[in-house]
């Protein structure tokens, strides 16, 4: 079965040291996805934000940013983030980085204690997950609490085919992560279908996409 360790570290350099597997320099990458967030809020308020995959391709360099479509409910969120994350599975990306807007709870009552982003780092080799609560103020402002901060190192110990820790959507990652093929869709389906259902997206670096150099994709 699979467990998480908590890591604790006391700077984005320490941040840098603990996560050298993902990235060279993945707290560049928290950086950007705070902004990513915050200016969000400011502009749409609280509770507004989808989630969003940052994908990469096989070497680690950035395709592009995209968002889930507009879903009801919680089964329709993980399904609207299925149809994101055969992109990752077509060019045989290595990393995908994963933010969504969650909430912090007590274990034992389940109440809620603070609102807070999650980022997850997301590769066939690992997972991290970094916490960080944050607050919204009348302005639409937001204010991260680093000091409650918690990056977790999701270790898997054993052959399951499925990770057991607390949340499907990890379970989501990972399946979507170990995939051994590049799935049913090639990337021109997956963002015509993108293109018409209200995926909101921005390709970063088109030549990023490419799985294999024969392979042909992103007709103009």
């Amino acid at each position: 079965m699979s467990n998480t360790d908590s890591v604790q570290f006391q700077s984005p350099e320490h941040f840098n040291e603990i996560t050298q597997e993902i990235l060279p320099d993945a707290w560049s990458e928290v950086k950007k996805s705070l902004s990513f967030f915050t200016n969000f809020i400011k502009a749409n308020g609280p509770d507004t934000f989808a989630p969003t995959v940052v994908v990469f391709n096989g070497s680690k360099n950035i395709v592009g940013v995209f968002t889930v479509r507009p879903f009801d409910g919680k089964e329709d969120l993980y399904q609207a983030l299925s149809e994101l994350l055969y992109l990752p599975v077509a060019i045989k990306s290595s990393l995908y980085i994963v933010v969504t807007d969650t909430n912090v709870r007590n274990l034992e009552t389940g109440d809620k204690i603070s609102d807070a982003l999650n980022i997850s780092f997301v590769s066939p080799d690992f997972c991290y997950l970094y916490t960080l609560p944050y607050s919204v103020n009348s302005d639409n402002e937001v204010n991260y609490d680093y000091e409650q901060s918690n990056l977790l190192h999701v270790i898997r110990e054993d052959n399951s085919d499925t990770l057991n820790t607390s949340g499907d959507m990890i379970e989501l990652f990972f399946i979507f992560s170990h995939v051994d093929n590049t799935g049913p869709f090639t990337v021109d389906e997956l963002l015509s279908y993108y293109d018409q259902n209200d995926f909101p997206y921005e390709i970063i670096n088109k030549n990023n996409l490419l799985s294999s150099p024969s392979r042909t994709i992103f007709k103009e």
